[in-house]
């Protein structure tokens, strides 16, 4: 992103939020987000990357006393 602004990783955002059924089905949606992909600040979204490399949840998740069912679907590669 530093030297390719945001258009160096737009498609692999879309491929990663949208199935390809959704890509499809979806387009103008799509298109939408895309738009606010390559509108998107080169420097907050590196500090959004650097504030996620940075977290380390280890210990406020032992803070978790209920019961808690942790989700994932088969086409959710983010998750």
């Amino acid at each position: 992103v530093a030297s390719g602004g945001m258009a160096a990783v737009a498609e692999a955002t879309i491929a990663r939020w949208f199935t390809p059924l959704s890509r499809e089905r979806l387009a103008a949606e799509v298109a939408r987000v895309r738009d606010g992909i390559l509108r998107t600040p080169v420097a907050g979204y590196s500090a959004c990357c650097a504030a996620i490399r940075d977290m380390d949840q280890r210990e406020s998740i032992r803070a978790i006393r209920l019961p808690t069912a942790v989700l994932v679907g088969a086409e959710d590669p983010s998750t």
